[in-house]
């Protein structure tokens, strides 16, 4: 484990971290070996453990993590040594690529077609199959296809796709292999059945979602467009602390999903698992992570949630705020803004209605921006309760706008930090569970390297203030 960290504090290959332990006499000494050399080790030792994480992981889904375990255990450690408080973070995600190469549909069908026709046998293809397995066979398909000829290309590799996938669903020794699921699930996402000719028609380009196959090489990759960036892979969200009175920030909670999960799910997932390892209390967010299922989630933890902007339209300008009506602790409606009392008012399926006398509202001087809605006898209010939480956060925004996206800013370096010098949005493994145990090892090495850095300065400090025969040391 300490030498998986120092591979992702420094962003080290595999070799240079081996060449790291046996010549670097700073590492020798960081990780107890008080002689360079007296401990042989193989790279292959690194690969087999790395393995073993990767199979316990992939056997237990149901157990903890092991490389969050050991996140959490020294970041709540560097917590204690550093007096950090935990009880303000800040939240923010990031997308990141999967080490997949960057393949349009035709590349994407043939590395499916390919993958699979290895594993049957040659004699069971068709001769139009068996061109498939003759070099060169890809690379005159893909690099010497005109665009305007690329789509009878692809219905091309598409039908071939459909014949090897009948061969395989012929042969029980060959039916239960994955590369007959990837086939299918191919063709399930990128055709449609053609019921009237017995074939398959391909899609659309905007018709295929986000979650389809991105590369016959990482099955977990999802495809995202987020504020104008592309990317064919995840999303890394992180929480981390920023009370003003820490001498250091720590990042105290990650999870890396497929990029097509919102914002949304992610902090309605963590917020407990967040409040149990740390106790937070206050968590500032941006606009994305606004939805309505957080509000009620933040309540049950316990946690405030603050955001420095949301998304969605805003009211109209030019109509009654909902705030301005006088509502009980259960919204219910008990005057208007111009003060006046309803009818009759009563709650009901998430809403708050009540009904004016038309002639109460005749005279009304604030009539022509109100929000009610007028009937035959009596005019009539119905406020969302949403939209009255809606309204309420968007309020506490703009209130507290300065001082939140003070707070917010910095994660936005974190995540900088992550990607420029742990390499964290080059993580060179495919698959969520390998990623995930990638990611955790980087954001474990950013709080390793933050922790020393505050160890090297808080001894820093102790000297400077030391004195010798009560002359300064630093005069001496």
């Amino acid at each position: 484990m300490s030498l998986e960290y120092f591979k992702h504090i420094y962003d080290y290959t595999g070799e240079e971290l081996i060449n790291q332990f046996y010549y670097n006499v700073q590492i020798a000494f960081a990780m107890g070996i008080k002689n360079v050399g007296e401990i042989n080790l193989g790279i292959r030792t690194l690969y087999y453990f790395r393995k073993h994480v990767y199979e316990y992981i992939l056997k237990h889904p149901q157990e903890e993590d092991l490389i969050f375990g050991q996140f959490i255990k020294l970041m709540k450690e560097f917590s204690l040594k550093a007096g950090v408080m935990t009880d303000k973070q800040r939240m923010d995600s990031t997308l990141i690529s999967s080490n997949i190469k960057k393949a349009g549909r035709l590349a994407l069908a043939l590395d499916v077609l390919e993958k699979a026709i290895k594993k049957v046998p040659h004699e069971f293809l068709s001769d139009k199959l068996k061109e498939v397995t003759k070099e060169g066979y890809t690379r005159t398909l893909l690099y010497k296809t005109k665009s305007s000829e690329i789509e009878n290309r692809l219905e091309h590799v598409i039908d071939l796709c459909v014949e090897l996938k009948e061969i395989i669903q012929g042969n029980e020794n060959l039916s239960s292999n994955n590369e007959l699921l990837l086939l299918e699930r191919l063709l399930n996402e990128q055709t449609v059945k053609n019921a009237s000719e017995k074939g398959y028609k391909i899609k659309r380009g905007k018709d295929i979602a986000g979650n389809s196959l991105q590369s016959a090489y990482d099955v977990d990759a999802t495809y995202r467009k987020k504020a104008e960036k592309q990317s064919s892979g995840y999303v890394l969200n992180i929480s981390e602390t920023c009370d003003n009175n820490n001498e250091i920030q720590l990042i105290t909670d990650y999870v890396v999903e497929k990029n097509i999960v919102s914002d949304v799910e992610i902090i309605n997932s963590r917020l407990e698992i967040i409040k149990e390892n740390t106790g937070c209390k206050e968590i500032v967010v941006d606009g994305g992570y606004y939805g309505k299922r957080t509000f009620d989630t933040s309540k049950d933890h316990g946690i405030i949630i603050k955001y420095t902007d949301m998304t969605g339209g805003k009211p109209d300008e030019n109509k009654t705020s909902v705030l301005e009506f006088k509502l009980d602790e259960d919204n219910k409606i008990l005057r208007c803004p111009a003060n006046i009392e309803p009818l009759d008012s009563y709650v009901a399926n998430g809403a708050s209605t009540a009904h004016f006398i038309k002639s109460d509202c005749e005279v009304c001087e604030k009539k022509e921006f109100c929000i009610a809605k007028p009937h035959k006898d009596l005019n009539t209010v119905r406020i969302e309760h949403d939209t009255i939480k809606a309204e309420k956060t968007r309020s506490e925004i703009e209130t507290n706008k300065k001082t939140n996206v003070s707070s917010r800013a910095a994660i936005e370096g974190t995540i900088s930090e992550l990607k420029r010098k742990h390499g964290a949005d080059e993580t060179r493994v495919r698959g969520l569970i390998k990623t995930r145990i990638v990611e955790g090892l980087k954001i474990t090495a950013c709080n390793i390297k933050r922790f020393i850095i505050y160890m090297q300065e808080k001894r820093t400090k102790v000297v400077k203030d030391a004195t010798y025969f009560g002359i300064p040391v630093s005069q001496t």
